[in-house]
């Protein structure tokens, strides 16, 4: 007569259910077996706890974020999330309040600022250039017929952009390039 060796992993803490395999009935149960069928159920991994089957959660697979560094990692082993880390997911501008993500609204203000800033720079710096070439086509007597409408309407556009205030970067209107 036949029954059934349920194994678990006894390397792991949690102990979880690895494999089965068919055994003389009349043979000894191994030390990391149990003949006792392990109730699965869905989010759930069986392990092995005193001599009996109990439900783990089971997160393999899913991604979990640092709460201080907020880099993912991919959860292998059965068990609850790992310390310091969670299963929501941070935005960028994210800190962990201990159970949550909170938006640094000052965090995010401060880096539009910085890339709205950014954007006016370079395209002043277009502008000085597309500037600096018409001014030297116009003072070496090498313009074209609309070089001097050109000139004028990149001044404006350089006057208009030096003008934007970036404090408050959801109220900017961008003037439109010539």
């Amino acid at each position: 007569m036949t029954t059934t060796n349920y194994y678990f992993d006894d390397r792991h803490c949690y102990r979880p259910y690895t494999f089965s395999l068919e055994a003389n009935s009349d043979s000894l149960t191994p030390d990391n077996a149990l003949r006792i069928v392990p109730e699965f159920k869905a989010g759930y991994w069986p392990c092995e706890a005193n001599g009996q089957w109990q439900l783990i959660i089971d997160l393999r697979g899913k991604i979990a974020y640092s709460t201080e560094t907020k880099e993912s990692i991919v959860i292998h082993q059965v068990g609850d999330v790992p310390v310091g880390y969670t299963l929501q997911k941070p935005q960028p501008f994210d800190f962990w309040d201990g159970e949550r993500w909170i938006e640094d609204i000052e965090q995010k203000s401060s880096y539009v600022i910085e890339q709205q800033t950014e954007r006016k720079n370079t395209l002043l710096q277009e502008a000085n250039y597309q500037i600096e070439l018409l001014k030297d086509a116009i003072n070496l007597d090498l313009a074209e017929s609309n070089d001097q409408e050109k000139l004028l309407q990149w001044k404006k556009y350089r006057v208009l952009l030096n003008r934007l205030v970036i404090a408050n970067p959801s109220d900017i209107v961008w003037p439109e390039k010539p």
